[in-house]
C-alpha cells in the first residue's frame, strides 16, 4: 500500500482543485492547517481575516472566501462520490477511509 504524507496530499489537493490554486507553493499546510490544528493559531505571521482576496499573495487569507470555496469543493466531491467516473478509485478510497474511521470509533 502506498502511503502519502499529509503535506503531499494538501499539495496535490491544491494542484487538482483550481479554487485553491493560489496556495500552490506556499506554506499554507504548515502555517494555517497545522498551526490552527496543533497550536490553535496561524503561525509565522500568517493572518486570517474577513476582507480582501482569498489569498493576498503574501501571508493573509480571507476566511469567508476560503469557507465558501471549500463548501463548493465539498459539494462537488459529494456529487462525484454519488456518481464516480468509470474506473475511478475515488469511491473505493472513500469507502476504505470510512471503514477505518468506523473501526477506530470503538
Amino acid at each position: 500500500m502506498h502511503t502519502v504524507r499529509r503535506g503531499k496530499q494538501i499539495q496535490i489537493f491544491f494542484e487538482e482543485e483550481s479554487r485553491f490554486a493560489v496556495f500552490q507553493g506556499t506554506e499554507f499546510y504548515k502555517r494555517i492547517r497545522c498551526g490552527i490544528l496543533h497550536q490553535g493559531e496561524a503561525t509565522a505571521a500568517w493572518t486570517i481575516g474577513r476582507e480582501g482576496p482569498l489569498f493576498d499573495g503574501s501571508l493573509g487569507i480571507n476566511a469567508t472566501q476560503f469557507h465558501n470555496k471549500m463548501a463548493s469543493a465539498i459539494r462537488n466531491y459529494a456529487g462525484t462520490l454519488k456518481n464516480p467516473s468509470p474506473g475511478s478509485s475515488l469511491r473505493t478510497n472513500f469507502d476504505n477511509k470510512m471503514q477505518a474511521v468506523i473501526q477506530n470509533c470503538g
